[in-house]
């Protein structure tokens, strides 16, 4: 028998479907306005006029950023003590929470390296110089974001598919057949694309392998990370 659309929707928590749109209008509106940045510097005839381009285009992300925030806060006034999987959200600490630059540099360092924050430090601590080189580098990537030095190196993989696969993980009731789930990013997925379940399923197992060794390499004495992020 053939899937419906929409199958997935009784399988998900409401305040899901709110996110997902959040999350495509962001990534969606950031895109073009990333591609319009692009193509104006190519045709930049001189520093004077790039300079202008890249005032606008850090105008404009900013405005996104907090156009997104406001959003974000209108639901979470609608929703609270919402129960979700924390397993989607593990490589945030609990710093985190009161902290948006720790938070930002985790995830910064979890999708440059795949893996959590807190455990390459833990590495670097015992003498690990590959880890001390892999914090320099998401060291560098936020600071080039925050002193808006240009577009830091694109992450591997593809984050626009990891942040929605986060999402439903974090707020699925039961799980999603691969099925459901190449239905549910076909409908807010920001990439626009027809997804192949099995395809997507692959990413999301590699994702969840991902997020488990972060849970796996955690102190036993750690307090779970219940923190809900809804910020970008």
């Amino acid at each position: 028998m053939a899937r419906k659309a929409g199958d997935y929707r009784h399988k998900l928590q409401p305040i899901f479907f709110e996110l997902a749109e959040a999350n495509r209008e962001f990534e969606t509106r950031f895109a073009k306005a990333e591609a319009d940045h692009h193509l104006a510097l190519k045709k930049s005839v001189d520093s004077k006029t790039s300079a202008e381009i890249n005032r606008r285009f850090h105008e404009e992300t900013n405005e996104l950023i907090e156009d997104s925030q406001k959003k974000l806060s209108e639901i979470n006034q609608r929703y609270r003590n919402i129960e979700y999987n924390s397993l989607a959200y593990s490589y945030f600490s609990a710093h985190s929470v009161d902290d948006q630059n720790q938070g930002i540099g985790e995830y910064i360092h979890f999708e440059r390296h795949g893996e959590s924050l807190s455990k390459t430090q833990e590495d670097m601590s015992h003498g690990d110089v590959e880890a001390l080189k892999r914090i320099q580098r998401s060291q560098e990537d936020y600071f080039r974001a925050a002193q808006k030095k240009g577009p830091i190196k694109a992450f591997q993989g593809d984050p626009i598919h990891r942040q929605l696969l986060e999402l439903i993980l974090a707020f699925e009731l039961e799980s999603l057949t691969k099925e459901e789930r190449a239905d549910c990013a076909d409908e807010y997925c920001a990439c626009g694309k027809s997804h192949d379940p099995d395809a997507l399923d692959k990413q999301c197992r590699r994702l969840k392998k991902q997020l488990q060794a972060v849970v796996d390499s955690k102190p036993d004495s750690d307090p779970p990370n219940n923190a809900l992020r809804l910020s970008w």
